[in-house]
Order: C-alpha cells, then structure tokens, then sequence
C-alpha cells in the first residue's frame, strides 16, 4: 500500500474464504487450501467479478492488472495467469507453486512471469517434494516446472541471462513472444516468507533481508 501511494498505483487485497483456525483465509489452488479447496471453490469466477467490479469501486487502468501473492496467494497468481490471461498483465507470486498441470494451464497470450522463492522453503519446496511445514501436505510441483512452462508458453529464448549478486541469483529468459518475459530470482538460504517485507504469520519463516520483494515486483510490472 505504501509504495501503491509513493508510485501511484492501487493496492487490491481479496479475501481467501473459510478459515484455518478461525481466521487464515484460503484459496482453492487444486492441491492447497483448507476451506477453499474442500469446498471447491471457483476462484477464477470470484477474481473475474472482483475485476468486473472494481472500476465502479476506483478509477483503474483495465489493461494494467496485475497478480502478486504469496504461499497459497501465489498459487492463486499462477492460476489466473492460467484462466484469465486476457485481464492479467503480468503475475509475480513469491513462494508460491504452479499447482496446475501444464495440460491444465491454457493462457490465451504470453503473460510475463516474475517468480521469487527461496531454496530454504520448508512450505513449498525450492525443488519439490512434500513441504515438512506444509498447510496442505502434498507433493509440491518444483520451481524448475513452472519456469519451464512459462518460458515455453511465452516462447522465450532457450539460453537465458543470469547475473548473480550475494545471495540473490536472478535468471531472465528474453526474446519472448509479445514480451512476455520470464525472470526468476532466487534467494540463496531463503525459507517461506516475503522478502524484505514482515514475519507474516508464526508458521511462517522470518523474511530475508537480502531484497524488498514490493520493489521488485513494481519494478517488473511497471514496465508492462
């Protein structure tokens, strides 16, 4: 919210449903979460009205709307990307798994990717695998797999451009169709959180210091 009003773009927080001891809301992403996810919620129906409604509610760029989240949030970007390319300008999710299967995920257009996760993630794990800390124990798809898919759906060149920098590695796969390009940055040593942001929750690892994942991201979509 703080840079939305330093940078002059609007903040939007949608509420998960349900709640995980009596209050954490979640988001139905297939495999994760609680309420959400037993229930069978259709969240893609629920962010399509949130987006029907919301230029009555303040004055929005329609062709600038953008997803960030993290854990079950990033889940929730990926799977707009997937279902509502046409509205969705670009997705960031941090610490956040590509539930759906890549026969799954049919976006209509190259949608640009920004991913931060840490190789720490006990949650969602860097690699995949089942998360020792999960919510919603399963096997986590890999970080590796959602690149591939976007790198691929976006048609990016094959050979990407990594420059590193402490414990921040970023890798961007360019060349892509209708600039929608790929960017990944990983945190060496980063576990379940929002870089440079709060301890969100106690189940949830302290944040890393070692980048402002806010500024990050408007970096990204600003330029879209």
């Amino acid at each position: 919210s703080a840079l939305g009003a330093a940078e002059g773009f609007v903040a939007v927080y949608p509420q998960g449903s349900g709640g995980i001891a009596g209050k954490l809301k979640t988001w139905n992403a297939g495999t994760c979460c609680g309420w959400a996810m037993n229930h069978h919620v259709d969240e893609t129906a629920f962010v399509a009205a949130l987006l029907d409604d919301l230029p009555a509610v303040v004055a929005i760029d329609t062709k600038r709307v953008y997803a960030t989240g993290i854990s079950n949030g990033g889940m929730m970007a990926y799977q707009v990307a997937c279902t509502l390319a046409g509205r969705i300008a670009a997705i960031a999710p941090v610490a956040g798994e590509m539930t759906m299967a890549a026969n799954e995920c049919r976006p209509t257009r190259p949608v640009p990717v920004l991913v931060i996760h840490g190789t720490a993630d006990r949650n969602l794990p860097f690699d995949g695998g089942p998360g020792a800390r999960a919510l919603a124990v399963h096997d986590v798809r890999s970080v590796a797999a959602a690149i591939e898919f976007w790198r691929a759906n976006n048609r990016c060149a094959d050979a990407p451009v990594a420059t590193r920098q402490g414990a921040v590695t970023r890798t961007r796969y360019l060349d892509c169709s209708e600039g929608g390009e790929v960017e990944l940055v990983v945190i060496e040593g980063g576990g379940h959180s929002w870089p440079g942001g709060d301890r969100m929750a106690r189940f949830l690892d302290p944040p890393s210091n070692t980048l402002d994942a806010s500024a990050e991201i408007w970096r990204f979509f600003s330029r879209r």
